[in-house]
């Protein structure tokens, strides 16, 4: 809330629960097919093995890893949130005296933003293989821990499954998994 020359002003802030207006309720999804991003890793004799333990990449959760791998993969749709978020604020806060330098400054210290025009493939790449590096250690560290009691894995690959209950009733659908990206083959095409 902002006090400006004796008014209040309520201008709307980000989703944070149990203070949001709950507007991930607020729209139908009128898409019959949901996908999920999973981490799977290859242990030495070549098995292929889903990291699916809670605390596997402890201290990251699954929802902080799920939007941090759709960040990377959707980056320009991202980034064009955050822009509308930015024109919608200075929208509602039209009566202050804010300059253009204030809202440019304001953008420049987005995250992801690309002036350029896009996100390139070797971009992607490289973000993903930070982070599939850093899910192995922190998959490794917590291994030896005992904080779960996976498989020893050597590498690590992202996975995407897909459910699509178009034409066939939801208790009959086969899941559809397929590789996104791996050390070896890099960022498959289609991402």
């Amino acid at each position: 809330m902002i006090v400006a020359q004796g008014l209040y002003v309520v201008f709307p802030l980000p989703d944070i629960w149990p203070l949001s207006n709950y507007s991930m309720f607020s729209y139908a999804r009128p898409s019959t097919a949901t996908s999920k991003y999973e981490v799977y890793g290859l242990t030495e004799d070549g098995t292929k093995t889903a990291l699916d333990h809670p605390r596997a990449f402890s201290p990251l959760d699954r929802v902080r890893l799920a939007k941090g791998i759709e960040r990377i993969l959707h980056r320009e749709d991202f980034a064009r949130k955050q822009e509308k978020r930015v024109r919608s604020v200075f929208g509602y806060m039209n009566f202050l005296p804010i300059g253009q330098e204030v809202e440019d400054t304001v953008r420049r210290l987005l995250p992801y933003k690309d002036d350029s025009g896009g996100i390139s493939a070797e971009d992607k790449e490289k973000d993903l293989a930070l982070l599939l590096d850093y899910l192995l250690s922190c998959y490794e560290q917590n291994r030896m821990a005992g904080i779960h009691d996976g498989p020893p894995v050597e590498r690590l690959g992202l996975y995407r499954t897909t459910w699509d209950w178009t034409d066939i009733p939801p208790g009959e659908v086969v899941p559809r998994t397929e590789l996104v990206y791996s050390a070896e083959r890099g960022l498959i095409d289609g991402e």
